[in-house]
């Protein structure tokens, strides 16, 4: 499966480095089979905040929790149906070590949790694994293996990658109006929203230059789409990094 977002390609190549393929669908929104293959959700099931590399990297972090072991059993050995007192204390160790994977170059904003966890997870602070055996015991198997270095990797492509969360330049002063095709699913399911021009071409206005699908959120990510499942394919194949990306931050002042 080849996957355009840089973020979604690293963070796929580091489960594939620890012995995990991915794929996307809509009939989860992460799980994992218990014979080497981890599921994340789609675009069309995630909110404006989320994103599947932090749905990669928390699935990992409940391998590391659960241990090595854990790799023979559907979701990780964790009762995802009836989840009682123990699942919810390794649910909170997976959500450390999420947190002290992406202190180790600052995403810890990121590709944070999007969950109820959220709360306890901002509160964790700068050594989230203190005082916590289950996730002290996971760190070490990180080590142990040699996989902080596939991690690293991982950190250091979404690094390099301008955060859209925090950029928002292609949804305001990098472009004009986005041209719709006719062939584009978005084009019946928000004909309000659209213009006509005089030779048939329909385009999604920018009202005070801002993507009228764009939302100010409250969590670390800044800007964010309010349709990001059904965005306009305009949108879906614009890959941050890219050249017109690039183009688009310096159009709007950002750096490159």
């Amino acid at each position: 499966m080849h996957f355009d977002d840089p973020v979604t390609a690293a963070w796929v190549a580091a489960a594939h480095g620890m012995g995990f393929s991915v794929r996307r669908s809509p009939d989860a929104w992460a799980a994992y089979d218990g014979q080497g293959g981890i599921t994340v959700s789609d675009d069309s099931g995630l909110d404006a905040d989320d994103s599947a590399a932090s749905l990669i990297l928390h699935e990992l972090s409940h391998f590391l929790v659960q241990g090595a072991a854990s790799a023979s059993q559907p979701d990780w050995g964790l009762d995802t149906v009836n989840p009682g007192p123990d699942e919810q204390r390794r649910e909170r160790s997976a959500v450390r070590i999420q947190r002290a994977v992406l202190l180790r170059r600052g995403l810890q904003d990121r590709l944070a949790p999007t969950t109820d966890y959220r709360a306890f997870y901002d509160a964790l602070g700068a050594d989230p694994i203190a005082d916590d055996p289950l996730a002290q015991a996971a760190w070490e198997l990180l080590v142990e293996r040699g996989w902080l270095s596939i991690l690293d990797a991982a950190l250091g492509a979404t690094a390099g990658t301008p955060d859209c969360g925090a950029c928002g330049a292609c949804c305001h002063r990098g472009f004009g109006a986005l041209e719709i095709p006719a062939d584009d699913p978005f084009a019946a399911s928000h004909a309000e929203l659209l213009e006509i021009t005089p030779d048939g071409a329909r385009l999604l206005p920018r009202p005070q230059g801002w993507c009228p699908l764009v939302v100010q959120t409250t969590s670390g990510r800044r800007w964010a789409c309010s349709e990001y499942g059904a965005r306009p394919l305009g949108c879906v194949r614009f890959e941050p990094g890219s050249p017109d990306c690039l183009d688009a931050r310096e159009r709007a002042g950002l750096s490159g």
